[in-house]
């Protein structure tokens, strides 16, 4: 017992010594890839390394960098994209960063792979907080943003963006947009979901939506009657592919 109390307090110390040692070699390791995704003088694609490198490595310093990049108008927007993206990957700064994601969605210039990039970031963050901008990218004329904003309010998993995405779906025109929202309300597994779901798979005009809609009713463990009696008539849909989808064939 004695032997072993004092590997264990040798082990303790060295710990003590190794810490700041490791502090510093952190903090080192941050600063070089920080100046690298700051070096104008490097190729495009070793910035973009040194971004990625930093939202890798978990550590909250890489933020600060990191947001400098995003929040700078004169930067490429694919480095500033990039750079969202791995803000994240960090647990740090979050209403600076949320601030920063949505100041850079309203820059009037800005690129539209940007935009979309901080729908899909929002989305990643699960940010609530952004509730009310993802309601108004709903509304974007461009199918793109839409899109991503429909994905991102998916990733919610909150009441509020289930409703949204339900009264968006009435609305919409673009067909690959109203397919998302029967896929980001499929993938919740809702019970309550249900006769959307089915309603979608019986009515939508298009056949992509209603086999979206065939695909997530067959992700559910059970279904209800009526979602039960919609798989049922699709079966005799005109299309092929739904017809498919409801029987539980693969896609």
């Amino acid at each position: 017992m004695k032997i072993y109390g004092f590997f264990l307090a040798l082990v303790l110390l060295l710990a003590v010594f190794a810490s700041p040692a490791a502090a510093e070699e952190g903090n080192a390791a941050v600063a070089r890839q920080a100046a690298r995704a700051a070096d104008e003088s490097l190729n495009m694609d070793e910035r973009i390394q040194a971004v990625q490198t930093l939202g890798r490595s978990g550590d909250g310093r890489a933020a600060a960098p990191l947001l400098e990049i995003l929040k700078d108008p004169s930067e490429e927007p694919g480095l500033r994209a990039c750079a969202a993206r791995a803000l994240a990957k960090l647990d740090t700064a979050r209403p600076d960063v949320l601030a920063a994601l949505e100041s850079a969605y309203r820059e009037t210039a800005a690129e539209d792979n940007l935009r979309y990039t901080v729908l899909q970031t929002l989305g990643d963050l699960k940010a609530l907080e952004a509730l009310a901008l993802l309601r108004e990218a709903l509304e974007d004329p461009d199918d793109t943003v839409r899109f991503k904003a429909v994905q991102a309010l998916g990733e919610l998993n909150d009441p509020e963006a289930v409703k949204l995405l339900t009264g968006r779906y009435e609305q919409e025109p673009d067909k690959t947009v109203r397919a998302e929202i029967v896929r980001a309300l499929g993938r919740l597994r809702d019970p309550a979901l249900e006769p959307f779901l089915a309603g979608a798979l019986l009515r939508d005009e298009d056949a992509l939506v209603r086999w979206n809609a065939a695909l997530m009713l067959q992700g559910y463990d059970e279904l209800g009657p009526e979602a039960r009696e919609a798989l049922a008539e699709a079966a005799r849909d005109p299309s092929p592919m739904v017809r498919q989808a409801a029987a539980g064939g693969a896609p």
